[in-house]
């Protein structure tokens, strides 16, 4: 029996791309360092190895400072906000070797300072594309790590993280990683017995072989179908889709090639009401306890709605009984 989380983390094993940027931790270049341990570079400069700051000026940082800021990897980091204020912010970029058609996975810890900023943010660049990131501050320093996924159009493509929003005087930056995403997997779910729209409902998608294996969540659009980038390589994979009270499905011989089309589909039986991945008494005894409840109710439980009618009564008991004894692959 197998369980799977609904929100369940990535999960790798065997073999990963390499990170395709230079230097994204910025710990290397021509580091010649102030007073407070940081040196002030203006748009244009290529002090940092790999990198060309943009737009305007910004600090790079080292640890120990006068400020009492951290890396979130290696001892340097970037402030995108140098010693102004005010927008514009400064930012980096790097061109990197890439396949048109094929897709990245873009990683980079954006860091906040309760003593400096309330809010902090950056807008991440490429192929044509964009999505700002903003953190609120906490206590003391912290990084978060924001993901960002895009489709190569050419050979070579640059990517530009730029500080967008800053209240008033600090935006970090660190620990940029650009990664090869593997192939891109369609599918299509059919959530049997259920009368509502699959629409925004959330699917657990896993890949696995003998060498590697991924756990993605991936969300159905209104026909019941969904769109996955992977990070495994090429292969032939057994590929499970699990929904939320419904049972896991799994296809083994997939194949799965960076152009594809890479394509699967599943039929999930109903009724795994406590996501156990098999319908028994544990299912049977939620759905009593949510009996005749209707949304709002206090005992309201929308796993036991099992035909999305919005309401848990005896049709919903009629899927529960057929089903009953079932488990997942």
């Amino acid at each position: 029996m197998r369980k799977l989380l609904l929100l369940a983390a990535l999960s790798m094993a065997g073999a990963a791309w390499p990170n395709l940027v230079i230097n994204g931790s910025f710990e290397e270049g021509a580091f010649v360092p102030n007073g407070h341990n940081l040196m002030q570079l203006g748009a244009g400069s290529t002090a940092i190895t790999g990198w060309t700051v943009v737009q305007s000026g910004l600090a790079w940082v080292s640890v120990p400072n006068a400020f009492g800021g951290t890396a979130s990897a290696g001892i340097r980091c970037l402030d995108l906000t140098d010693y102004i204020d005010a927008p514009p912010y400064g930012g980096v970029s790097q061109s990197i070797t890439t396949e048109a058609g094929v897709g990245y996975r873009v990683s980079f810890d954006l860091g906040t300072h309760s003593e400096y900023t309330s809010i902090a943010g950056i807008r991440v660049s490429a192929a044509g594309s964009s999505q700002i990131f903003t953190e609120l501050s906490s206590a003391g320093q912290r990084w978060d790590t924001e993901v960002w996924t895009f489709v190569a159009t050419n050979s070579m493509t640059t990517i530009e993280l730029v500080g967008t929003q800053s209240a008033p005087a600090y935006i970090g930056l660190d620990n940029v990683i650009v990664e090869r995403l593997g192939p891109m997997l369609n599918g299509h779910v059919d959530l049997t017995d259920f009368e509502g729209s699959p629409l925004g409902r959330l699917v657990v998608v896993d890949v696995s072989s003998g060498g590697a294996s991924e756990t993605r969540t991936a969300r159905l659009d209104g026909a019941g179908s969904f769109t996955v980038a992977l990070a495994v390589p090429p292969g032939t994979y057994t590929v499970g889709v699990k929904a939320s009270h419904w049972l896991r499905k799994a296809t083994p011989g997939v194949v799965l090639t960076q152009v594809g089309p890479n394509s699967v589909s599943a039929t999930l039986p109903n009724g795994d009401v406590d996501d156990d991945n098999e319908v028994s008494i544990g299912d049977y005894s939620l759905f009593s306890i949510a009996f005749n409840a209707n949304p709002g109710d206090p005992h309201w439980n929308p796993e036991t709605d099992l035909n999305g009618d919005e309401g848990v009564d005896i049709g919903d008991f009629a899927i529960l009984s057929a089903n009953y004894g079932l488990v997942g692959d």
